[in-house]
């Protein structure tokens, strides 16, 4: 299998390939290129259709390979293929540039965007911090009223079209990456709920899709 010289090599961290046409990629080995995306895990950078590609040395942290392709995880050929997701400074009104936890944090988290531990686990340890996940700081919960519908809504799907577009996090119990949030209160028509705002951003966890094979 050649080397495919257009995409080996090089830095596309945070483009997307989609408009592609697969014959620039089908049937070929990517070397040494960087395709991280940091927006969110399982993004969409490959075009539909892509197959028999071979990803050597690359790095596709939060980048979905889908079926048909190989991505090599171990020796000296291995990609990178973590999952990871920010957690934002925190909400407080006023940071505190001296307070550790008032800083962008890098995740690694699981199949189902749950945190799994920093990605700088290294210097957390190092500073003396927890690195479980359950030691996300207080100030990091924050409360939300939904309608009803909003709240019951089983999949993003059924969220959009339920809410207006705009900055809103996803809601629904199914769509909680940590946990589902506690019910402050739950009039029938609205429920107010208390959670982690970071953790229920983007991708809901039953849209994990199947993947290319790894060797």
């Amino acid at each position: 299998m050649s080397i495919n010289r257009q995409y080996s090599f090089g830095d596309f961290m945070g483009q997307s390939l989609r408009d592609v046409p697969v014959k620039e990629l089908n049937d070929t080995e990517i070397v040494g290129s960087c395709y991280y995306q940091e927006d969110s895990p399982d993004a969409l950078v490959f075009p539909d259709g892509m197959k028999g590609v071979t990803f050597r040395r690359c790095n596709l942290d939060n980048v979905y390979i889908p079926p048909g392709n190989t991505v090599i995880t171990e020796g000296e050929d291995y990609c990178c293929t973590k999952r990871i997701m920010v957690q934002p400074p925190t909400p407080k009104a006023k940071p505190d540039k001296d307070d550790p936890s008032d800083v962008c944090v890098d995740w690694i988290v699981d199949e189902e965007n749950r945190p799994v531990e920093p990605l700088d686990k290294k210097r957390f340890i190092e500073e003396g911090r927890s690195i479980d996940p359950k030691d996300i700081p207080e100030h990091y919960f924050f409360e939300q009223t939904l309608s009803r519908a909003e709240y019951e809504a089983p999949t993003k799907a059924d969220w959009e079209a339920e809410t207006a577009k705009g900055d809103k996090p996803l809601a629904g119990k199914a769509a909680w990456f940590r946990e589902v949030p506690q019910v402050i209160s739950d009039d029938g028509k609205t429920v107010k709920v208390r959670g982690k705002a970071w953790l229920i951003r983007g991708q809901k966890a039953t849209d994990v899709r199947p993947r290319a094979e790894v060797n």
